[in-house]
């Protein structure tokens, strides 16, 4: 099973959003170096002849970290009454600088019959010119590999310095931070806050365990609106109590889920795993009696397993890290994936080569069926 959910996870178009910006990382890096900031080139001619033949051989290592090392020369914060290591969201790849609006007019364009139709992308979707690091961490996670690949720690130490900061100086009273797709920190104002959305787990904890435990109870007291019955909403506000609930998606569900698992690691309080099995008890109220689990409370009539496959190898992986200290509340959290699978494979016979496109992951609970026409729900029900 953990290769059908790799497989919806590279299809997904919610899921591989998470994968696809290594790729994105990579490609945009040729146009940097190859362009120049301001009216001075980065390479010489040898330099570029050099440049070319990394292309070429597809040497990835080399394109890598040229983005790498573009990213750290002229992808920081220096905008601002206050400087810092973080790192900006959009830059111009002729000047080095960011980018500012108005920004370009986005619509996702279909790529075959049946796919959804120019739908713009929010604005309050893009943190353009300023900082997030949870919706940088491809970038991040790519510093600390060339440093893994390369032997030159630098990049893992730069990458540290942006996560130590953010931790450092920009978590909010409530413990939350202004991170999530929907919010940013102001790179003008040295500020940030607005709806916040916790999709990613966090790798960089370790750097900072007082700032963890302040944000997993933040999560539990702020972002969770019922501890009796686990309601929760993916969005919140990230500066002040006021969470609400009918949106339980699997994604911030299982980054909450695993984000406990670190802070009882750190500190065994037996809150954390009060918090994590109301949220499995709240999936569980949201699976009917064919296993079939809705996607939240507000979306009864689907199930989606391309985001239960996410959620699932997160779980399965953090119930192996409290799997000695309570192994039955390890099981739990493995038997969502499992049952998942199971509702899955049930009425998958019809769902894995439609119009040769490969699996259709979100169907209705009630008939296992799915509307043909509307190919873009592989992705989910709305």
């Amino acid at each position: 099973m953990k290769l059908l959910r790799l497989l919806f996870a590279l299809l997904s178009s919610r899921v591989s959003a998470l994968i696809r910006p290594l790729g994105l990382c990579l490609l945009i890096c040729v146009f940097f170096v190859s362009a120049a900031a301001a009216d001075k080139p980065l390479l010489t001619p040898d330099q570029r002849e050099a440049w070319k033949k990394s292309l070429a051989a597809y040497d990835y290592v080399t394109i890598a970290r040229a983005y790498a090392d573009y990213m750290i020369d002229y992808g920081r914060d220096t905008y601002g009454p206050k400087h810092s290591p973080l790192f900006v969201t959009g830059i111009d790849r002729k000047t080095g600088k960011r980018i500012s609006p108005p920004f370009a007019h986005v619509k996702r364009k279909p790529f075959m019959p049946g796919w959804e139709r120019d739908r713009e992308l929010r604005g309050s979707d893009r943190n353009y010119g300023n900082a997030d690091p949870l919706d940088q961490l491809t970038l991040l996670r790519i510093m600390h590999r060339l440093s893994r690949m390369t032997g030159e720690k630098r990049y893992a130490e730069e990458a540290d310095k942006t996560a130590a900061w953010w931790m450092a100086n920009t978590q909010t009273k409530i413990g939350l931070y202004p991170w999530g797709s929907h919010t940013y920190w102001n790179l003008d104002k040295d500020s940030g806050g607005g709806t916040f959305e916790f999709n990613h787990v966090w790798p960089y904890w370790n750097l900072n365990p007082s700032a963890l435990q302040k944000y997993a109870m933040g999560l539990w007291d702020h972002y969770v609106a019922d501890k009796k019955t686990g309601n929760f909403n993916r969005h919140a506000n990230s500066n002040e109590h006021g969470p609400s609930g009918g949106m339980e998606f699997p994604w911030p569900g299982s980054a909450m889920i695993a984000t406990w698992v670190q802070a009882y690691q750190d500190k065994p309080d037996p809150e954390y795993l009060r918090a994590i099995d109301m949220i499995l008890n709240r999936w569980e109220s949201l699976r009917d009696g064919n296993g079939h689990l809705a996607p939240c409370s507000s979306y009864p009539q689907w199930a989606w397993y391309v985001g239960y496959s996410l959620a699932a190898n997160r779980l399965d992986d953090y119930a192996k890290l409290i799997n000695t200290k309570d192994p039955t509340l390890a099981n739990k959290m493995r038997a969502y994936g499992h049952k998942c699978d199971a509702a899955y494979l049930n009425v998958a016979d019809d769902m894995l080569n439609i119009k040769g496109f490969g699996p259709v992951s979100s169907y209705l609970r009630a008939t296992g069926k799915f509307n043909p026409d509307r190919l873009d729900m592989i992705g989910g029900p709305w």
